[in-house]
């Protein structure tokens, strides 16, 4: 039976932790997911790094709409471009 809910799949248990930030999980999902994550502390760990991801990249998207982001209405074009540019470069490498 608990392998019919998949409750042994890291793969599987990583995959529904990085759902559940996005969606809402079934009660069968939130249950294999708990189960698992009670036995792995390998995905446990997982899905506390797959959050802190979550957390980090809301707190960037907040900042995004605040006063002196590239978006801000106050900064010069030339700022914007220095700026977008520099966000560009950051995410090639």
């Amino acid at each position: 039976m608990w392998r019919e809910i998949g409750i042994f799949s890291c793969r599987q248990a990583t995959r529904l932790a990085s759902d559940r930030l996005d969606r809402q999980l079934t009660v069968l999902e939130r249950l294999e997911l708990a189960i698992h994550l009670a036995l792995c502390g390998t995905c446990r760990a997982c899905a506390r790094q797959l959050r802190a991801i979550d957390l980090f990249a809301r707190g960037l998207l907040k900042a995004t709409k605040q006063p002196g982001s590239a978006d801000d209405p106050s900064l010069t074009p030339e700022a914007k471009l220095r700026m977008t540019e520099a966000i560009s470069k950051a995410r090639s490498g």
